[in-house]
């Protein structure tokens, strides 16, 4: 683990906060982080794509039969000069 936090803005523009090392290993990253992943929100704390294990992935050595798709929560971040992607395939999930 690494200290510190990533805050994420989300598309309707509320900042949610994560750990420093999100995406470095397959978990749930979104289950009681993202707004509609908390209790009483739809899908729900537990469900669905909250639920799914993810982490960041090279895209360039990833041979999966589904691609891995870029990330808008580090909408900045480079890894070798292309932007960053994730997978929940990866992970052995699926992206619903």
């Amino acid at each position: 683990n690494i200290d510190g936090e990533t805050i994420v803005t989300q598309e309707d523009g509320t900042k949610t906060i994560y750990p420093a090392d999100l995406g470095a290993r397959c978990e749930p990253w979104d289950d009681g982080r993202h707004p509609a992943c908390k209790e009483g929100k739809e899908p729900g704390l537990g469900n669905g794509w909250c639920a799914q294990t993810w982490c960041y992935v090279d895209a360039c050595n990833c041979d999966l039969p589904v691609l891995p798709m870029v990330s808008d929560y580090v909408p900045d971040a480079r890894y070798r000069g292309r932007p960053v992607f994730y997978s929940y395939a990866t992970c052995g999930g699926k992206n619903l």
